[in-house]
């Protein structure tokens, strides 16, 4: 009888659990939903309409939204937004797209008074915040396109209410890069580096000083993963992009079970190497009648045939959209095209097919 009631009292004990957990997925109403922005976001009045709107999210949830505005600044009206989602139990939390407006809105009226200040600058519309950025064509643009943000920055920080913006930057690689469909051509370079103008590290550092530094390691990362743009960046700064990305070092085992490394080459990512870096390697290993450059080379393959790469190999795939196509890099085996993907890189076994030996990184 004992027993029977610690199991009755122990369900019980959990069905309440799961009363007060599912409990947990239940919007937020009104009135916390202001009280939830005047803690975490801004302290200052806002007015939020009466109604609200039912929209079904990326989850498959439903979102409950308000539309607001602070008291002072009718013009710019913001989303208060109680998410649903699912972690083991139904949940719900907040989110606004306060900075988003608020970001938009001082980005007008800077444009206003700067006309030419944002010039060849690149705005993205995140979820929940302004992303503002820039493409460089070399090294000595870097302090120039910094100065540029910053300037954009400083105005922000001078006007009454905060809010929150994403800075970026990136080399154009106009020998590597190819703009998928439908995404932020910005940040989808691989040199593509930011800051947000909040970051702890601006306190004592200005913006143009924490971003140009970082886009000078993205630019030496990038120069010794593909080989290129190598006269942008100084040689110190490519061994400690090599250095700072040790994870991509590998090493190479020949078909007769000989173990080489070549710890000043690093690879784009754990499981392929760009156009460039086989031909380092192929230019170590001396034995492949190879002649060119990085960008484009030749070379007779382990089995005897003609094989050429070059960063110029690109070629257009069915359209995606009525205004857009994937573009893919190839090389070519004896006239043969061979498709790779959006990026110049080949895995691992495509370069055993070519040299007979395979390649992995160093910590697997």
């Amino acid at each position: 009888m004992k027993k029977q009631f610690q199991i009755v009292y122990s369900f019980s004990i959990l069905f309440s659990i799961l009363l007060i957990l599912c409990g947990c997925g239940k919007h937020y109403s009104r009135s916390d939903a202001a009280k939830w922005f005047r803690q975490q976001v801004l302290d200052k009045k806002i007015v939020v309409s009466k109604n609200h709107l039912d929209q079904e999210n990326r989850d498959g949830y439903t979102d409950r939204i308000w539309m607001a505005y602070l008291a002072d600044l009718p013009e710019v009206e913001f989303k208060l937004i109680s998410h649903q989602y699912y972690s083991l139990f139904p949940a719900s939390s907040m989110e606004t797209t306060y900075h988003l407006e608020m970001g938009k809105y001082y980005l007008s009226n800077y444009q206003e008074q700067y006309p030419y200040g944002l010039e060849d600058v690149q705005c993205q519309e995140l979820s929940d915040l302004l992303s503002v950025g820039k493409l460089y064509d070399n090294a000595a643009e870097i302090e120039t396109v910094c100065l540029q943000l910053e300037h954009l920055n400083d105005y922000i920080s001078q006007q009454e209410y905060p809010c929150r913006i994403r800075f970026g930057i990136a080399f154009q690689e106009p020998q590597t890069f190819v703009a998928a469909p439908d995404t932020d051509s910005l940040s989808s370079h691989t040199s593509y580096v930011s800051v947000y103008n909040d970051d702890e590290n601006l306190t004592e550092n200005d913006l143009t000083a924490v971003l140009e530094q970082k886009a000078i390691d993205a630019l030496a990362e990038y120069a010794a993963v593909y080989r290129l743009a190598e006269e942008q960046v100084e040689e110190e700064q490519m061994e400690r992009a090599v250095i700072r990305n040790s994870e991509k070092r590998f090493s190479i085992t020949r078909s007769d079970g000989l173990l080489l490394c070549y710890p000043d080459l690093i690879l784009a990512d754990i499981s392929a190497m760009s156009f460039g870096c086989l031909y380092e390697v192929l230019l170590r290993e001396g034995t492949y009648q190879l002649t060119g450059t990085p960008e484009n080379f030749s070379f007779i393959t382990a089995d005897g045939l003609t094989c050429s790469f070059s960063y110029s190999y690109r070629e257009a795939s069915k359209t995606v959209s009525d205004n857009a196509k994937e573009e893919f890099f190839y090389y070519v085996v004896n006239d043969e095209k061979i498709i790779l993907s959006g990026r110049p890189l080949i895995d691992n076994e495509h370069f055993l097919s070519l040299t007979g030996s395979s390649f992995k990184p160093l910590r697997s």
